[in-house]
């Protein structure tokens, strides 16, 4: 909300299921391969720290992250961090 908007929830809620039945569908995808278990939560748990990571950097840049203060929908990096916070805790 800091970087889009309270306008902006509707619209990433609805953008985030769509995301969340992607990375369902991969992830069914990977499961049925011949991908060891183990190795899939790994791969998957990888993605998602590099993924944090990079938002994590990028919330604290002076001209696209938190400090600043102008909300717009059209600030990317406020949809990302929604999308990703709301399908990481799927697989």
């Amino acid at each position: 909300m800091a970087l889009c908007g309270y306008k902006a929830i509707p619209k990433a809620k609805m953008l985030s299921v769509f995301i969340v039945l992607g990375v369902v569908s991969i992830y069914n995808k990977l499961l049925d391969s011949s991908l060891p278990k183990h190795q899939l939560f790994y791969v998957f748990g990888t993605f998602y720290f590099c993924l944090f990571l990079v938002i994590s950097l990028l919330l604290m840049d002076d001209d696209i992250g938190l400090p600043n203060k102008y909300q717009s929908e059209s600030r990317v990096l406020g949809w990302i961090a929604y999308c990703s916070i709301s399908c990481w805790t799927l697989p």
